[in-house]
């Protein structure tokens, strides 16, 4: 009985794995994975480089050292590829008193434009009078403190590389450390003031038997936890999406009647689910490589994730869960003649694959909840669920993974001992799918 199994499972994983379909398929996504890894590091060596030259306006007089002095620390930093230069513009007999400044501005706002088309500049920067006055001073008019106290920035783009934020964080820091002082207040005793504490977040288990206070990674875990759960679905459908269509065509084909004479319906269903779930093996192994590094590469990957026993779990899960869903494909096969005829009676099957996908969010929120513990043993939930929850912090206990693993099993057990009811039934079966009291029938009388 096992030699034909596995010579039927030998020869659904040979005919789908030597395909160009199935090896462009299984490389994408690891080239993708990769890809976000090191193109943008290919793409920086195409960004733009060097000296982008700037005009600064200053009417108050004293913020122009300053700034050239923030903009040069910025210009230092570490690999850095593209800079600024600064150009002091003289502003002295340009009308800088209130009364004067709105036309001084546009008159050199003007003259500044010419220069940047001539492509002399790159953009400018010009600082009313009045840029360094507390906000809810009392003065003439809003509109035109408004304008006074504003800051004009112009360049040739708004989006090239960071100079926009080089440019307007000099500006802010200048301006706000200026006025600090002119309050008698030491800014960089008001820097240290401001400066933010880190915060270690912990996650406590109200359990008795709980880890007590275990540091989270914060969001990290949860893109950990959401790609684990989208890779098992995607290994488990997949793998179940190869076993319906294969049925399906070898029905169709009449290439099953072949097959039928040489060995039992079982066998048949049995070597076909296996040779099923080693195609899905292999691809879950690349896709979970790929995810693995590039999790890896961007620090979002924490070592207890991949400990031992949860990659034992996982591809546990990976195994029954695929075993769950694979009696439910396997009689839907066996009960049609063709892809359409499929997908009218596939609906009930999407909606029990949708339902981790909607409880995602809550089991993230809320890991210990008792929605999210009864999502870990509905059967249809747990293979995905179950896993998602060791990849939090606190991971899930032991023994509700364990229960989870068992109702998964036992449940994979009886749909595969119904699935192997209507497969023995209905694998010969042509013309139109079987109605529901007709499914009925079959496995009262098989």
């Amino acid at each position: 009985m096992l030699a034909g199994i596995w010579q039927v499972a030998v020869r659904d994983f040979n005919a789908v794995v030597r395909t160009k379909g199935f090896v462009i398929g299984l490389l994408f996504m690891p080239a993708v994975m990769g890809a976000s890894v090191l193109l943008p590091r290919l793409l920086a060596r195409f960004g733009e480089q060097g000296e982008r030259r700037y005009a600064v306006a200053d009417f108050t007089g004293r913020l122009a050292n300053p700034i050239a002095e923030k903009v040069a620390a910025r210009n230092a930093e570490p690999g850095r590829r593209l800079t600024v230069a600064l150009e002091h513009v003289d502003v002295a007999a340009r009308g800088g008193d209130a009364g004067g400044f709105a036309t001084a501005r546009a008159e050199l706002q003007s003259g500044l434009v010419d220069r940047i088309r001539a492509r002399e500049l790159y953009g400018f920067v010009i600082l009313g009078p009045r840029v360094l006055d507390l906000a809810g001073a009392p003065e003439r008019g809003a509109a035109l403190r408004g304008e006074e106290a504003g800051v004009a920035y112009g360049a040739v783009s708004l989006t090239t590389g960071d100079l926009k934020n080089v440019l307007r964080d000099a500006v802010v820091d200048v301006v706000r450390e200026t006025r600090l002082a002119e309050q008698g207040v030491d800014p960089a005793l008001m820097r240290r003031i401001y400066e933010r504490p880190a915060f270690d977040e912990f996650v406590v288990s109200r359990r008795a038997d709980g880890e007590g206070a275990v540091k989270s990674s914060t969001a990290q875990e949860s893109f950990v936890a959401m790609g684990l759960v989208i890779l098992l679905l995607m290994g488990v459908m997949q793998s179940a999406g190869i076993l319906l269509t294969s049925t399906i065509e070898e029905k169709s084909n009449r290439v099953v009647e072949v097959l039928m004479s040489s060995i039992s319906p079982f066998q048949l269903l049995a070597g076909k689910v296996v040779g099923a779930w080693l195609t899905g093996l292999v691809m879950l192994i690349a896709w979970g490589g790929g995810a693995a590094f590039t999790a890896d590469h961007f620090g979002v990957l924490r070592a207890e994730v991949i400990s031992a026993g949860n990659v034992a779990w996982f591809v546990f899960f990976f195994l029954t869960g695929y075993l769950l869903f694979a009696a439910l494909y396997a009689s839907i096969g066996a009960m049609c003649s063709s892809i359409q005829d499929a997908q009218n009676m596939m609906l009930p099957v999407i909606v029990l694959i949708m339902i981790p996908m909607f409880a995602m969010a809550h089991v993230l929120e809320h890991p210990d909840s008792s929605l999210s513990i009864g999502m870990s043993w509905f059967p249809f939930s747990a293979p995905f669920v179950a896993p998602m929850r060791l990849a939090l912090s606190p991971p899930a206990p032991q023994w509700q993974v364990a229960v989870a693993a068992a109702i998964v099993v036992v449940s994979a057990v009886f749909l595969m001992w119904l699935g192997g009811k209507i497969f023995r039934t209905a694998i010969l079966m042509t013309g139109k799918p079987p109605r529901p009291s007709e499914i009925w029938r079959m496995l009262r009388e098989a």
